[in-house]
Order: C-alpha cells, then structure tokens, then sequence
C-alpha cells in the first residue's frame, strides 16, 4: 500500500522538474536515446538518465529538498527585516 501523495508546493524548481519530466517521458516514449534527449533539451546526460530510472514522486521530493536547503535560507530572517517590500 502507497502511502497518500502530499500535494507539492507550485514553486519554479519542482514545476521545473516536473515539465522535465512530462518532456523526458514524452521523448523516451517516441524511442529517442538519452543523448539526444540531452542535446534537445540542454541538459546533462547525467540528469537525463535519472529521469527515466525514478519515479516522478521521488524527483519531486528531491527537488524539494533542493528548495528547503536553499544557500540564503540561514539569511532569510535578516534579508527580510531588511528589505520592507519582500516580507516573506
């Protein structure tokens, strides 16, 4: 039994991964080989062949991860207080 999908957060990274997914698959399904996958979308090999082997979930999940473990999240209470238009 599959435990229930969490509804995901719309931000730009996992939208990212998701249309890279969606584009992947629709590619893969028409025969296409992982590196010419890559060139059409102008993406690494490397992340090309992930695509295929993992479920879109697991994708999504680590993309949010990426997010939470953003480089500015220690500093994102002090950029804040100091800039009045982007609270939040």
């Amino acid at each position: 039994m599959l435990p229930p999908q969490v509804e995901l957060p719309r931000t730009q990274i996992i939208e990212r991964t998701r249309h890279r997914y969606e584009d992947i698959h629709r590619l893969l399904d028409k025969h296409r080989t992982i590196n010419a996958i890559a060139r059409r979308l102008n993406l690494d090999r490397k992340a090309v062949h992930r695509f295929p082997d993992t479920d879109r979930h697991q994708l999504l999940a680590s993309a949010r991860e990426r997010l939470t473990n953003c480089v500015l999240e220690p500093l994102k209470a002090y950029l804040n207080a100091r800039s009045p238009e982007a609270k939040g």
